[in-house]
Order: C-alpha cells, then sequence, then structure tokens
C-alpha cells in the first residue's frame, strides 16, 4: 500500500488547485513537494494557498525564468534523498529538465504527470527536445485521450500511461441540483447581476483566450435581455485585449475569490471559455459542478475530455464567431439550458480532487512495485 511510501512531487507554483490534491493526498503517503517559484509573476497576488502542514515543502532559490518558471540547481540535492516515488509536473521547465537530466543519467525511474497537450507544428531540434524528456519517464499521468495521444506522439509508452481526473473541486463543491429561477434571481440582486440571460466569462486578459471572439459573437447574437460578464480583470484591460470599447451589456468584474466567485457562477445560465488553447482550462470543471452548461474551443482540454458535443454544452471551432453565436443562441433555450445543466453536474460527480488523490495512490502502487 502506498501509505508509508516517500513520494516527492516537483511543480513549479503552489497553485490553489495544486495545494488542495497535495494536501489530501499528504494524508495518504510521505509526500515531499518541490516548488520552482513561491508566485507567478503574471498572476494576482491573491492566486496563491498555503499548505495545511500534511505535507512537507521546499521552496528552491533559482533564477527566473519565465513569468512562473525557474532555473534552481538546489534541484540536484533534492533528488540525492531516498524517494520511492518520483513525479515530474512541468516537465518543460529550466529546472525539470535539469531534474530529468539526472534521473536519466542515474537511472532512476520516475513519472511525468500532464494536465494535458497539443501536437504542435515546430521543428525538428524542438521535437527532439520534447521527445527525449517524455520518453525518459517509466510511467505518464494523463487526465484524457487528447493527452495520451500527446505523450505518445513524443515517445510515452501507451501500455505505462495512467489515467488521471484532473480537478480543482472538491465533492462538497458540487451542487445537489442546478440553481432554480428564483435561486439565481437572488444571487443577481444580492451581487448586483444585471441581465435576464447571463453569460459569464473567466480568465486573465491576454489574447490566448479569446474574449474578442466572444464579445464579437454575443454581440451577434443579440439575446433580448441578455448580459456578459468577464471576470479576471479591469474594463480597460479587457477593452484592451478586445480591441474595442465594450458594449453597454457587456460587463467587467476584477479578481474573485473562490466563494465569490462560484457565486457568479449559480447566478449565471451559462459559461464560456473561447480560449485559442488551454491545455485544460479549470474554470470549465468549476462551471460545470456550480450547474452550468459551457461553451469552449475544440483547444481545450477539459473541453475535449468532458463535453459530450450538445450533452454539457457546446464544442465550437476555435476562432469561429458564428460558431460561438450559435451555441449562445441554443443555451439561451430555457428547456434545452434545463437538460444541460443537470448533465454538468452529473458529469462532475467523479471528477473531483479526492478521485484524483484516489488515482494517484493506485498509480503509486503500481510503479514502485514493477
Amino acid at each position: 500500500m502506498t501509505k508509508g511510501k516517500r513520494v516527492l512531487f516537483l511543480t513549479n507554483l503552489p497553485s490553489p488547485y495544486r495545494v488542495k490534491f497535495f494536501s489530501r493526498l499528504g494524508t495518504e503517503c510521505d509526500l515531499t513537494v518541490v516548488y520552482e517559484r513561491h508566485t507567478a509573476a503574471d498572476r494576482n497576488h491573491k492566486w496563491t494557498m498555503k499548505s495545511t502542514g500534511t505535507f512537507n515543502e521546499i521552496f528552491l532559490k533559482g533564477i527566473q525564468t519565465g513569468d512562473d518558471t525557474s532555473l534552481a540547481l538546489g534541484i540536484f540535492q533534492v533528488l540525492k534523498r531516498k524517494f520511492d516515488v518520483i513525479v515530474i509536473g512541468m516537465y518543460s521547465t529550466p529546472t525539470a529538465m535539469l531534474a530529468i537530466a539526472y534521473l536519466r543519467a542515474h537511472h532512476r525511474p520516475f513519472i511525468i504527470s500532464t494536465d494535458g497537450g497539443f501536437v504542435a507544428h515546430e521543428s525538428r531540434l524542438k521535437y527532439h527536445l520534447k521527445r527525449l524528456l517524455i520518453s525518459s519517464a517509466s510511467s505518464w499521468l494523463s487526465p484524457g485521450k487528447f493527452a495520451d495521444e500527446y505523450l505518445v506522439h513524443y515517445g510515452a509508452r501507451a501500455e505505462h500511461i495512467h489515467r488521471y481526473p484532473f480537478s480543482s473541486v472538491e465533492r462538497h463543491d458540487i451542487l445537489t441540483e442546478p440553481k432554480s429561477i428564483s435561486e439565481k434571481k437572488s444571487l443577481r440582486l444580492k451581487k448586483n447581476i444585471l441581465g435576464n440571460f447571463v453569460v459569464v466569462s473567466v480568465g486573465q486578459p491576454i489574447e490566448r483566450k479569446g474574449f474578442d471572439v466572444l464579445v464579437e459573437a454575443f454581440m451577434k447574437a443579440n439575446i433580448v435581455g441578455s448580459s456578459l460578464y468577464l471576470i479576471g480583470a479591469t474594463e480597460s484591460e479587457f477593452e484592451k485585449v478586445v480591441g474595442f470599447k465594450l458594449p453597454d451589456n457587456v460587463y467587467t468584474v476584477e479578481f474573485q475569490e473562490r466563494k465569490d466567485l462560484f457565486e457568479f457562477y449559480q447566478a449565471a445560465d451559462t459559461f464560456v471559455l473561447a480560449t485559442h488553447e488551454d491545455i485544460w482550462g479549470l474554470v470549465l470543471n468549476e462551471a460545470m459542478a456550480n450547474g452550468l452548461p459551457v461553451i469552449t474551443t475544440d483547444r481545450c482540454g477539459a473541453g475535449l475530455q468532458l463535453i459530450d458535443n450538445g450533452n454539457e454544452g457546446f464544442i465550437i471551432r476555435d476562432g469561429n464567431v458564428d460558431d460561438l453565436c450559435e451555441a449562445l443562441l441554443q443555451s439561451s433555450s430555457d428547456a434545452l439550458r434545463s437538460r444541460l445543466s443537470q448533465n454538468s453536474l452529473d458529469k462532475t460527480t467523479n471528477q473531483t480532487i479526492e478521485e484524483m488523490v484516489s488515482s494517484h495512490l493506485k498509480v503509486f502502487d503500481n510503479v514502485s512495485s514493477r
């Protein structure tokens, strides 16, 4: 059994969802987590979470190489210690590359964990570097079929890929049933949310998130009494990435703490993530756990894994305004939206941090017994 096994997990940041996962995992094994950084340069300072004390934390000192990565030679001292299981997350960071090179040179088995990935058109040099890194592992952790394909493309052996449900929600976060119309109205009054059909989107105001496509499609749909709430930054920051002044029925809300964000989800009617590329997209898990139909693109890992098109929501072609416009129009139907909402809740039942921990423990037992 895993209890008592010494497990090392290398990742870049103590992001809230990771800390929740590690906190639960640490109650089931002797867990040490190594972070490259305390926080990301491009994240709100509130986007952090303190450890619950159920696992050991090591923060490496290194040279900053990006918004959320560092080059830290101290990883070598950590790897000299004895561990039963070693997991490398974020395999492409400089520190992770050093760790993989060290483990490979010393013939020590390790697991690469990925949140997902999309095969890209790239130079031969970049392809071979990725293949060298990924194929060096003895086992791999993947959240879905699309990630399996990515790993195999770069040299992973399919028979040693293990699935786990990637999530940021715990069982108690999932609603037992969708919010009623009256409950939504009460929440809208509480949070001063306007509109009879409320669409919400959450994310950093960056081009990759596709907010320009979302706003254009929302305007084109022109649904009577509708409103769109963009959560995560100021109006000027969103207007900068959209490229024009937001219409009167598009509102912006700055970074929200988890409790407040979940109330926004519950007050809304539909969630949209019009991303041009999200390796996963945990906001989709959160929206579905709060009973929302979800619309996202074919470049969103969570969407590809969690959405059966037309069942929990809709998968649209990346960057296609017409597709998104049509999906918004369909989700404005009360009868259809009621079915999609219940299906979203049903899909998230086993997509929790608790199940994520359980899956990892099974993998740890499997790989350490080989």
